[in-house]
């Protein structure tokens, strides 16, 4: 293998520099790279297998991840909420789940699901709530995200049933 050190590499206006299909430009150690708008320039990922049950109906957390980002870029969070209804009781709203998507503390979305339609007091249902959000340009620096579930009637629901059917987050940084 060669090796060809240039000081620069640039293509004459109006056209663009080429690499051979099936041939790689290392750019790991060249210094700054400049990727164009909506490249992904890296992914994270979290699975939470850790079964939640709770009788107080506060919010608990499903699944958590943090990215650091390069200013000014954006971060695309897709995420699975293992959710299962434990029993679903006579009274108003007790089928329902509140979702909240929460960038470090602050909330930045709210999700509602319905299970009426899918159990009854005497079994359950395990299902995936599944979504995304796309946040706005950020500073440098370091963010945590978060999907946090809070059933309206506490004991209806559990998150990651007995740690069979985890939640899931991915995280990319897109370039701005």
């Amino acid at each position: 293998m060669s090796t060809i050190t240039v000081k620069e590499l640039a293509a004459p206006t109006g056209y663009d520099l080429k690499i051979a299909a099936g041939k790689t430009l290392d750019l790991k150690s060249q210094g700054t790279v400049t990727m164009p708008t909506g490249s992904v320039i890296q992914v994270v990922s979290e699975l939470n297998n850790t079964a939640l049950v709770w009788t107080d109906g506060s919010q608990q957390t499903a699944v958590t991840k943090s990215i650091t980002v390069q200013e000014g870029n954006k971060v695309l969070m897709n995420f699975v909420g293992a959710l299962s209804n434990e029993s679903v009781g006579t009274g108003a709203w007790s089928d329902m789940a509140f979702l909240y998507l929460y960038q470090d503390n602050s909330s930045i979305r709210e999700l509602e699901h319905d299970a009426y339609k899918y159990v009854n007091g005497s079994n359950h249902r395990v299902y995936n709530v599944t979504g995304s959000h796309l946040t706005g340009a950020l500073s440098a620096g370091t963010y945590a995200f978060s999907l946090q579930v809070d059933p309206f009637e506490a004991n209806s629901f559990s998150v990651n049933r007995n740690a069979s059917h985890p939640s899931s987050m991915i995280l990319m940084e897109v370039v701005a």
